[in-house]
C-alpha cells in the first residue's frame, strides 16, 4: 500500500527553495519525497531498536520482516500514532 500526497507551497517558497535544492536535479518533489522516506527510514528504525529491547526483556519472540515487527510494535503499544491535542489543551 502506498499514500500520495500533493503539497501546495507560495511562488515565494517556490523561489526561496530554488536557493538551496538545484530545481532540475533532484527537484523540489524528488527533495521532499526523499525527505519523507528518510523521516521513515529513521522512524522504523527506532521503532524496531525499541521492540528488540522489549522483546529480548520480556521473553517474547520477534516478527519476522520489517512489516511483522512494525505490526508488533503497534500491536504491544510500543510505538503509536501521533494524535492531534485536543482543543481544551
Amino acid at each position: 500500500m502506498s499514500t500520495s500526497y500533493t503539497i501546495t507551497i507560495t511562488d515565494n517558497e517556490l523561489k526561496v527553495l530554488g536557493a538551496v535544492i538545484n530545481p532540475v536535479l533532484p527537484g523540489n518533489k524528488q527533495w521532499a519525497e526523499d525527505a519523507l522516506k528518510n523521516r521513515a527510514r529513521i522512524a522504523t528504525n527506532e521503532i524496531q531498536q525499541n521492540l528488540y529491547k522489549h522483546c529480548t526483556q520480556n521473553g517474547i519472540s520477534i516478527g519476522v520482516g520489517v512489516t511483522a515487527q512494525i505490526d508488533q510494535a503497534f500491536a504491544l503499544g510500543i510505538a503509536s500514532t501521533i494524535t492531534e491535542p485536543s482543543k481544551s489543551e
